[in-house]
């Protein structure tokens, strides 16, 4: 059985499509604004490495742990080299396993780590902990701060990043291959991938850095699980109005998120009223709120929090595609002649 090879003609038009999907993609102020977003989560995560886990001495379970033990085995590579390599061959697994959106961005986000931490290293050396303490002429690292700091740190950057469907690469990756198969948390996930791996670090560390770097990968998962509850919450809004029309054009149109109404009755006043229901972030709920403080209609609004949504309400280009559906759906085709909407 021969291959069939595309015509020239059409290599050249696919190439010219995915040319112009690239392009229109870097002209949205969406692509920028994650890409900022990207880049300073990694670099908390190269302030946390630097100042904080280097000087503790602490082995996590993580691509840049493994990366210390590898770079204590063989000092010539430094470690961010050693983080560079481990992250090219889990990219691989990524973009084949988690699609080419997570793979392009933890591409990135796993070239600039490895840099940033050898840049800090050059413009801020440090000998040691930073709350090292002098008694009686010799200094005590405080290994609980270093460690502390460092899960805060690194769980907060993680978080940013997982919420964005991007990683710090390494065993993130593994953790939220799990995450998607399993449907576990993804911070349980990092934190069970992460503790298996601290058990490398006995090749060059004691059993006791080997514990405390147990414990600091399954507070740092608690952390991620935490913070990735709070970015991911959701509000429900309840707007009871007289007439639900200007309210729900500005949720569908302005705010661009689905609405339900519900036709309900005023308890003592025994009249029709309308119930607006819809689901927003945080930053969307802001935007409501001004708009109903400048409105004149007579509401009455509860809002309470929701853990998650699923469904279309995560996609908004997802709410225009079902407007052009129910345009088409409300035309009515008269043979010979144009589509015509009815009166």
């Amino acid at each position: 059985m021969s291959n069939t090879v595309p015509p020239s003609g059409e290599r050249t038009d696919k190439w010219q499509r995915a040319l112009d999907a690239t392009i229109r993609t870097l002209r949205t102020s969406k692509f920028w604004s994650e890409l900022f977003i990207m880049t300073a989560a990694v670099f908390m995560c190269a302030v946390a490495i630097h100042f904080f886990l280097y000087p503790s001495g602490i082995i996590t379970g993580s691509a840049t742990g493994v990366a210390i033990v590898f770079n204590r085995l063989m000092p010539g590579i430094t470690t961010g080299n050693f983080i560079l390599i481990i992250n090219v061959l889990l990219l691989i697994v990524a973009f084949i396993i988690l699609g080419p959106e997570f793979g392009a961005k933890t591409v990135y986000t796993s070239i600039i780590l490895g840099p940033f931490v050898d840049f800090l290293a050059d413009v801020a050396p440090i000998d040691g902990s930073l709350f090292a303490t002098d008694i009686a002429g010799t200094m005590y690292s405080d290994l609980w701060s270093d460690a502390l700091w460092f899960v805060l740190i690194i769980g907060i950057a993680q978080a940013i990043l997982f919420s964005v469907n991007a990683s710090t690469g390494g065993l993130d990756i593994v953790g939220k291959i799990i995450t998607k198969y399993t449907h576990m948390p993804i911070g349980t996930s990092v934190a069970i991938v992460g503790i298996l791996s601290c058990f490398t670090a006995l090749l060059t560390s004691s059993l006791g850095n080997v514990l405390m770097g147990i414990l600091v990968t399954w507070i740092n998962g608690l952390i991620i699980d935490y913070f990735m509850s709070k970015m991911s919450t959701k509000i429900r809004v309840m707007i009871v109005v007289d007439d639900p029309t200007k309210t729900k054009d500005y949720i569908l149109h302005t705010i661009n998120r689905g609405v339900t109404i519900h036709e309900v009755y005023g308890g003592y006043t025994g009249k029709k009223k309308y119930q607006l229901e819809t689901e927003l972030d945080q930053k969307d709920f802001t935007k409501l709120r001004q708009y109903l403080s400048t409105t004149t209609e007579n509401t009455f609004v509860t809002a309470d929090p929701v853990s998650d949504v699923y469904g279309i309400w995560r996609e908004k280009p997802h709410l225009k595609q079902l407007e052009e559906e129910a345009e088409v759906e409300s035309t009515v085709t008269i043979p010979n002649s144009r589509r015509i909407k009815p009166e």
